[in-house]
This record gives C-alpha cells, structure tokens and sequence, in this order.
C-alpha cells in the first residue's frame, strides 16, 4: 500500500470505482458512524481513527446507498406489476391454509 493512497484510492480498491458525488454523500454519514462507533466502544488504541478504517466506513455507506437505489428502482418498476386484488388473495389463501389451525380463522 502507497504511504500517500488517498481515501478515494482505498474506497476505489473495496468497491471497484466510485464517483466523486458518492464519496462526497457517504463521507459524512460515514463520520457520524464513526463517532457513535468510538463514542460506544472507544478507538481501538487509535485504530479506529485510521484511513484505512475510515476508508471501510465510506465503502460501507456507498454499498448501502447503492443498494437502496437499485431496490427502490426494482420496487418503481414493479408497483404497477401488483393486481390490485393481490393481498386479498394472498389473504384468503393464508386463510385457507390455516383453517385446521387452532385459533386459526378466515376473517382478516
């Protein structure tokens, strides 16, 4: 490892490339972790306040961000996929599956 490897050369190294808006949105939401993380359970002897520590967090939050972007495209795409009468269905077959069930009863 490069003594002078940037924070974005180490998030770049977990997560393959990142953009400049990524990095810019994680980094304060990674810091504020970091607080409550050393705030709750100390630095480690310093080894928390490391870049390669920090450089972690900032990854972490940019898969997270990542993530919740591709899950709510996925669920835009598929709102108008849903029958409007899918959860009475789903319903009434819980219901049936479960009549022998003691306590069990149809009406929801």
């Amino acid at each position: 490892m490069r003594s002078c490897e940037t924070l974005i050369d180490r998030v770049e190294r977990q997560l393959g490339g990142v953009t400049g808006r990524e990095i810019v949105t994680a980094l304060p939401l990674a810091m504020d972790k970091l607080e409550r993380i050393i705030a709750r359970e100390g630095d480690d002897d310093g080894e928390r306040l490391k870049p390669y520590y920090i450089a972690q967090l900032v990854a972490e939050q940019i898969r997270s961000a990542r993530a919740e972007a591709y899950f709510a495209r996925v669920n835009q795409k598929s709102a108008g996929a849903i029958a409007p009468n899918a959860l009475q269905s789903t319903v009434t077959i819980l219901a049936q599956n479960f009549e022998g069930v003691k306590g069990a009863s149809g009406n929801v």
